[in-house]
């Protein structure tokens, strides 16, 4: 197992949610990266789903999320 010890990397990332009417993408690796502290002092995304749209993405009673994230 690969263990970073950097204390400090930078995250790109994507969230891909197919929806009922459409594919929700959150995040873009074409974007400069999120600044992120070593674990576990938590972390945080730019991107949010609002709970008005979560009925569009739960299919079948479970919500898929496929996640890409790039550490720089």
């Amino acid at each position: 197992m690969y263990v970073d010890s950097r204390e400090k990397v930078t995250a790109r990332y994507q969230l891909i949610c197919p929806s009922k009417r459409e594919v929700m993408v959150f995040g873009s690796f074409k974007q400069k990266g999120t600044l992120l502290p070593k674990a576990p002092k938590g972390w945080g995304w730019r991107t949010a789903l609002l709970f008005d749209e979560l009925a569009d993405l739960v299919q079948n009673g479970s919500l898929r999320v496929a996640a890409v994230v790039q550490l720089v």
